[in-house]
């Protein structure tokens, strides 16, 4: 009889502590990680900024898929900042696509070619495909 009571007290007490988690954590399902386009460097440095944020990030072998778990407010800070790294990698690799289509050059006062930059590259040939009569670099 006593260990009844003790039982039932612990379930009160596992109910009152699984309420109080689900309350204060949030689980996201995020896209597929892009394990493709992120090098190691983005790769540590969002993992470091999930740790600061006290979030736990969890690739799901199966798919891919990103997962996130921590305080509610951090969990949406840390899949801002996954959404925001994987736009600027996917634009890197869109940009490094148009710049091995062909390789812009120009000429140096002492009748030399040079090679723009991948990035400047990019614009260029991405403007000549478009038919553009001139290219505006902002830097």
């Amino acid at each position: 009889m006593m260990l009844t009571g003790v039982e039932e007290k612990l379930k009160e007490c596992w109910k009152a502590v699984q309420c109080h988690v689900s309350k204060c954590v949030e689980t996201v399902d995020c896209d597929e990680f892009p394990l493709h386009t992120w090098n190691q460097a983005t790769i540590d440095s969002y993992y470091r900024y999930c740790y600061e944020k006290q979030v736990l990030p969890e690739v799901n072998s199966s798919n891919d898929k990103l997962k996130l778990s921590g305080p509610k407010e951090e969990v949406k800070a840390t899949q801002i900042e996954f959404y925001r790294l994987k736009s600027i990698k996917a634009e890197e690799a869109r940009i490094l696509s148009y710049a091995h289509i062909a390789v812009w050059m120009f000429e140096t006062r002492n009748n030399n070619f040079e090679k723009y930059s991948l990035n400047l590259n990019a614009v260029i040939e991405i403007a000549f495909t478009n038919h553009e009569e001139s290219v505006r670099i902002d830097k």
